[in-house]
């Protein structure tokens, strides 16, 4: 019900707002004022180029202020040459054709001609505006990736650890400090530290934490521009690691050591190396055990993982019958 409210009041204001500028039009017209731009030339709207050019030298030839004495000329000829400059214009013209057929959408035509006008005489560079795409894409990334960031590490504040972690350096400090007192002083709690000795706890044991897969903390390499900046050393380090690749284990044949072993794990799993990062330890060497980058060993993973997909897949039958059995709804049902 608010939201209904709230956009109908939007509505009614909007609506308002377009007939008080409806009723200012003439007055505030971006085009050619209370004037018509075609009228001003002599012209009918369906005019072609040739014949706004032609009409508007013919005025021009009794009209410049040159070759006119009336003290409205200068008036007179700055309109023509704002009728003409809008009409030799496919864009204004076009925004223009708009702006006569739609009187009420006022807001709407001069939005579409100052547009126009402002992307016309700034003539921005395409490499600029490409500049411009890619410098903003970056820091949107940047951001996106921080917030990510920020919020893994919020999360990992909260475990149990993290705590057990800040109780171990506020001790180390607090046995530190006694030494150098006549008395030793009372064991203070966390609750009991002031909030700049928090702080710098906290920024202790994050230097100690290490975020690791999607949400890990960005770097340079991470961010469109440094990437495309770095791209010619990124592809020539690609082109290396191939050399090296074909030569120790293509030509020379030599057994593959813990990285190799590790890309090939990944790319017979069709894992990034950031998803690989986020695997625990033991589940990464879990899958290194299984010696993955050799044939005969992918082809008995894949039948193993075959023959439990279907063996899943027979127990969630199973488990279907007996809800339609027990005349349980079943997902898909009306």
């Amino acid at each position: 019900m608010k939201e209904y409210v709230a956009f109908a009041c939007v509505t009614f204001i909007f609506s308002a707002l377009q007939t008080e500028c409806y009723n200012l039009r003439d007055e505030f017209n971006p085009f050619c004022g209370k004037s018509n731009c075609y009228q001003l030339l002599r012209l009918e709207q369906n005019a072609s180029l040739q014949e706004v050019k032609k009409s508007y030298r013919n005025i021009s030839l009794t009209l410049h202020p040159d070759k006119n004495p009336s003290k409205t000329a200068a008036d007179d000829f700055g309109k023509v040459a704002t009728a003409y400059e809008i009409l030799s214009n496919s864009t204004l013209r076009a925004d223009y054709d708009y702006a006569l057929a739609h009187p009420k959408e006022y807001l709407l035509s001069q939005y579409r001609y100052y547009g126009s006008r402002i992307y016309r005489e700034m003539k921005i560079p395409a490499h600029f505006t490409v500049t411009a795409v890619i410098l903003l894409w970056s820091l949107i990334q940047y951001i996106t990736k921080r917030q990510m960031y920020d919020n893994a590490m919020n999360k990992i504040r909260k475990d149990p650890k993290y705590r057990s972690r800040l109780r171990e350096l506020m001790q180390e400090q607090s046995s530190f400090n006694s030494k150098n007192r006549k008395q030793p002083g009372k064991a203070r709690k966390l609750n009991d530290m002031s909030a700049e000795e928090m702080e710098a706890l906290n920024k202790q044991v994050d230097s100690e934490v290490t975020v690791q897969g999607g949400r890990s903390k960005p770097t340079m390499n991470d961010i469109l521009v440094f990437q495309i900046v770095l791209l010619p050393w990124i592809l020539g380090k690609m082109l290396w690691w191939q050399v090296q690749w074909t030569w120790k284990y293509r030509i020379k044949r030599q057994p593959y050591d813990e990285a190799a072993q590790i890309y090939l794990t990944r790319d017979f799993l069709r894992m990034s190396s950031t998803a690989w990062d986020a695997l625990e330890a033991p589940e990464k060497q879990e899958m290194l055990d299984k010696e993955l980058w050799i044939e005969e060993k992918q082809k008995a993973y894949q039948m193993h993982r075959e023959k439990a997909n279907q063996k899943l897949a027979k127990k969630s039958m199973k488990r279907m019958a007996q809800m339609v059995a027990a005349g349980m709804p079943v997902a898909g049902d009306d």
